[in-house]
């Protein structure tokens, strides 16, 4: 937890955090479905080191009534506001010239299959395998499109997935790397201290002592 964090809370997903900072809370019902389908592919968490105009936003909203009209169009102009600047800043990097359509939509399924299948083995040899590409296009294709490799990619969901694991379950560590992917338990440590600085078992003792569970 720091300044900047934006944590996106999606449809079915619910949290009982107390915190000890003061923070902003918005909640949006959305009617429109390509913006629903933008918002639902946030990342759950953005953490934005030029927070400044966000929070503006955020704090006017927070301080200001909805007596009138003239207010309630403020508030939404600032929600507005705030959405276009999320929208903006999660979205992927452009595509690459490179990447066609077909393409695009290829590199779309192999990412919703990584985010499926994470607890199995995912090798380069595997993925492009079943994107009919070479390894060596795939791997180039998917870096141009996501800014990332396969492997960074499917670390990123693993690591998301066992911080999911340790504060919503009693599972072991070494159940919860088993079912996140990861070879074995010591190479879960190593991997998950070098990427959020916090052992496991130091993450789930700190975040479960800043969260209070309701029954």
């Amino acid at each position: 937890m720091e300044k900047g964090l934006i944590i996106c809370g999606k449809p079915g997903q619910y949290r009982h955090s107390k915190l000890h900072f003061k923070c902003c809370y918005l909640h949006i019902n959305v009617e429109n479905s390509e913006l629903y389908e933008l918002l639902n592919g946030l990342d759950d968490t953005l953490l934005i080191k030029e927070c400044d105009e966000l929070a503006e936003f955020f704090y006017k909203m927070a301080v200001h009534s909805s007596e009138n009209i003239v207010d309630s169009l403020f508030l939404h102009s600032c929600a507005d506001r705030i959405l276009q600047i999320l929208i903006k800043l999660s979205k992927n990097r452009a595509p690459h010239a490179s990447v066609t359509s077909s393409h695009a939509k290829v590199l779309s399924d192999t990412k919703k299959y990584i985010n499926n299948n994470y607890s199995n083995k995912l090798s380069l040899e595997l993925l492009s395998k079943r994107a009919a590409l070479s390894p060596i296009y795939f791997h180039k294709l998917f870096k141009e499109y996501y800014g990332v490799t396969p492997a960074e990619y499917t670390l990123q969901v693993r690591i998301s997935a066992a911080k999911q694991l340790l504060i919503t379950t009693d599972d072991s560590l070494s159940k919860i790397a088993t079912d996140c992917g990861f070879s074995s338990q010591s190479y879960f440590n190593y991997i998950f201290k070098k990427q959020t600085g916090f052992s496991p078992l130091k993450y789930r003792n700190t975040m479960l002592s800043q969260m209070e569970i309701y029954p």
